[in-house]
């Protein structure tokens, strides 16, 4: 049976297939007293993902192309460990490394707690990398481990990277997220679907600030999230199952200790629970599966969610299905075919906007109007893909990668909105090594093309194609000074519009209005430069772009005023720069880093929806800039002999309208310079101690008052009220304690919003009050 299920997979291989071929770094790493060392900093080069850390056992494995490489392996009170390994396609290569105490040296790479992993002194831009030891001990999902990450935040299913987006109802990001390098933004309205995401299998999660767009095109405007899954171990299958139990608590707990005077609370929101006897209870079960078969690496994940939800008629089941599949060819050296998939499907109850507030703060509104009270409405979604991937490594191990999406979507309320997708999108990259000159050279070409019907457009049918070519150059000079410089070449077609895009460059030596092309130009460069002994200083500057999407082009539906379509947006401009420091430093025995960055992001023809006469249409909106700030420390160390590690965070924005009109000035006397949905400050914090077998952690997040919104959502009942009783910021804590029950299982029991504040991320909806959840991992 194992025979036939095997060749069944091998058939299905190369029936699809076709992208990624590594070797693997493996070993273990210890002490001088032989005791295994948890979160060891394995690096090669971050920027590109090569880098990963020790489990409980001191265990790691790292996959690599195949090439000549100079691996780090670092640790806060270690001497750093240099190993240069030469690894050839489809190798497993063993080293083993031991680390001595440290108490001269600053180390260079750090990490806090498995909460971050980067390459101290190496970036030019400024990233972070979230592993999934976070996310397992939060019981979190997609959404709220990334929250975790200072200058990321989510307005209510937007995400947004240093003020870069607004609410936008899921759609029209200007963050791209990607799976494994693939981009995953839903292609009919540019939203991320975050029950898509597969925590299942991951591997870790890299987050870069920043405009990204002259290797990733449009949409990466202000940012990247990229979720890398794993690749299975030789010799060490691998099954986890894990399950999580969890309830809701009342607004009105008599443990109350939130920002808000009890008179400034929601009344009696929860009347509802009793008169239907309602359970507000939730269930994760999720189940993780790798092996290596000689040749054939297999990766499977499932996962299923039921939430009962603390709001009315807002219940749902998620259930997900994903994983790959490769096959390292004995004929072909150097040539690895491939596939991953991934379907989710989701139903349940929408709640879009609340019915106002007090008694009706958790009952649903229609979409089709805020005022009609109570309306449930059902919603059905459906999301699959199967992506083919290729990569082949030459004579001369340069390194041809072949990526490949097909993606169909179907979604639908069963009243107003429905929308069918089908979307196909292709990459091939090249890249050059030149390690002898310290010279790295990646180029390639990408393409689109995407249908999109159903009442969301009014039940007609339209088309977006995309393509583009890139290159980008990395070079190191005299060890020190680190440079990239990266350039992208762009052309979309959205049915019968071909976007004519502003060049910002060209445009500075005409004296009125903008050159205009269909065709749009990308520019980044980056240094870094190690100033002194553990000082590094960086700075970067990168052009960015949106296009409309089919969405805002062409939407024709109700909710809560008429949307309708407006084909003569043009495509929102931009660009991105940073000013970094970052310097290690060593307290007793205390070690950790501090990093300090400026950062500013210019606009131009910004889109947001906007009311016109009867209705609400996308349009372009004035420039627009964001500039601040961001602080950072981290550390590790001992109080009172066991090990703590803290990470804290801080940014401040000024998101402001360069040219803001006159009706605006008279609408928002007080705010008509700010943009919509954005806050000025957020601070993160989070600190771990273990003692033994346990482990507690308590994590904090502030994020002050949203400085304004548009008219449409303030004229929402309810909206001004909330707003005017509940003018400042909003403190969420959360804590956590994990017992390792046993090599291969651990118990973890979290409360999240543990003073049971009331708040809201974005206007109209409460966010979850105090809930409780247990979680128990086994892996065999």
């Amino acid at each position: 049976m194992r025979k036939f299920i095997t060749f069944c997979l091998i058939s299905l291989l190369f029936i699809q297939a076709v992208v990624s071929q590594d070797a693997t770094l493996i070993g273990t790493v210890a002490d001088e007293n032989k005791e295994s060392l948890i979160g060891v900093n394995i690096v090669v080069d971050v920027s590109k993902g090569w880098a990963t850390q020790t489990d409980f056992d001191g265990r790691y494995s790292l996959k690599l192309p195949a090439g000549k490489y100079q691996v780090v392996f670092s640790y806060i009170g270690k001497q750093d460990q240099v190993k240069e390994v030469n690894l050839r396609a489809g190798d497993e290569k063993q080293v083993n490394v031991f680390m001595l105490s440290n108490d001269v040296e600053l180390n260079l790479v750090t990490v806090s707690g498995g909460k971050y992993e980067k390459k101290f002194g190496e970036e030019t831009v400024s990233m972070e990398i979230v592993p999934t030891s976070i996310i397992e001990s939060n019981v979190a999902q997609a959404q709220e481990a990334l929250n975790k990450v200072p200058g990321f935040q989510n307005i209510g299913e937007s995400p947004s990277i240093r003020g870069g987006s607004s609410f936008a109802s899921g759609a029209s990001s200007r963050t791209l997220f990607l799976i494994d390098g693939i981009p995953q933004l839903s292609p009919e309205n540019g939203g991320i679907y975050f029950e898509t995401l597969p925590l299942e299998n991951l591997q870790q999660v890299e987050v870069i600030k920043g405009a990204a767009s002259s290797l990733y095109g449009s949409s990466a405007l202000n940012g990247i999230v990229n979720f890398r899954t794993a690749w299975p171990k030789k010799g060490e299958p691998y099954h986890r199952l894990t399950t999580a139990v969890g309830m809701y608590q009342k607004f009105t707990a008599n443990a109350i200790k939130s920002k808000n005077e009890k008179e400034n609370r929601n009344q009696d929101a929860d009347w509802w629970w009793d008169d239907e006897n309602h359970l507000p209870v939730f269930l994760n079960q999720t189940y993780e599966y790798r092996e290596s078969f000689d040749k054939i690496d297999l990766v499977f994940g499932a996962y299923y969610r039921h939430d009962q939800s603390f709001r009315k008629d807002n219940e749902y089941d998620r259930f997900r299905l994903n994983g790959k599949l490769r096959h390292i060819s004995k004929k072909f050296e150097g040539l690895t075919i491939g596939t991953a998939w991934n379907f989710a499907y989701e139903e349940g109850g929408q709640f879009f906007m609340w019915s106002g507030t007090d008694r009706d703060a958790l009952l649903p509104s229609d979409p089709a109007s805020a005022f009609n009270k109570d309306v449930r409405t059902d919603y059905v979604q459906r999301r699959m893909a199967l992506s083919p991937f290729l990569t082949y490594f030459d004579s001369k191990e340069n390194k041809h990668d072949f990526n490949f999406r097909l993606y169909n979507n179907q979604s639908t309320n069963f009243t107003l909105e429905s929308n069918q997708t089908h979307h196909v999108y292709g990459e091939y990259t090249f890249e050059h090594r030149m390690p002898e000159k310290g010279m790295n050279i990646i180029s390639g070409a990408a393409g689109s093309f995407t249908t999109a019907t159903g009442l969301n457009f009014g039940g007609n049918r339209y088309n977006a194609s995309n393509a583009a070519v890139f290159t980008q150059v990395e070079k190191k000079f005299f060890d020190k000074l680190n440079f990239t410089g990266g350039v992208r070449i762009e052309y979309n077609k959205i049915d019968s519009v071909i976007p004519q895009n502003k060049l910002l460059i060209l445009s500075l030596f005409k004296k009125s209005d903008y050159f205009k092309s269909p065709v749009k130009p990308l520019l980044r460069f980056g240094m870094n430069y190690e100033a002194a002994k553990g000082t590094y200083l960086r700075a970067s500057w990168g052009q960015g772009f949106r296009v409309p999407t089919i969405n805002e082009y062409f939407i024709d539906l109700k909710r809560t005023l008429q949307v309708v379509a407006n084909p003569n947006l043009l495509p929102e401009n931009g660009w991105s720069a940073e000013l970094g420091i970052k310097q290690g430093v060593r307290v007793g025995n205390w070690q950790g880093f501090f990093d300090m960055a400026g950062f500013v992001t210019k606009y131009v023809d910004l889109i947001d929806f906007t009311i016109i006469p009867g209705a609400v249409q996308a349009q372009n909106q004035d420039n627009a800039r964001i500039a601040g700030f961001e602080l950072s420390a981290l550390g590790q160390g001992k109080l009172f002999g066991y090990p703590l590690t803290f990470l804290a965070g801080y940014t401040f924005m000024q998101p402001v309208l360069l040219n803001p009109d006159s009706t605006r000035q008279a609408l928002f006397p007080e705010t008509f310079e700010y943009i919509s949905y954005r806050n000025k400050h957020n601070f993160k914090a989070d600190i771990e101690a273990t003692i033994g077998k346990f482990g507690v952690g308590v994590s904090s997040n502030y994020t002050s008052f949203m400085i304004n919104i548009p008219l449409t959502t303030n004229s929402i009942l309810g909206v001004r009220d909330y707003r005017d009783r509940n003018p400042n910021g909003e403190w969420v804590f959360d804590m956590r304690l994990r017992l390792q029950a046993s090599e291969k299982s651990n118990l973890t029991f979290v409360v999240k919003n543990l003073f049971n504040n009331e708040y809201t991320t974005r206007p109209g909806i409460l966010e979850a009050p105090r809930n409780y959840t247990i979680q128990y991992q086994h892996a065999f």
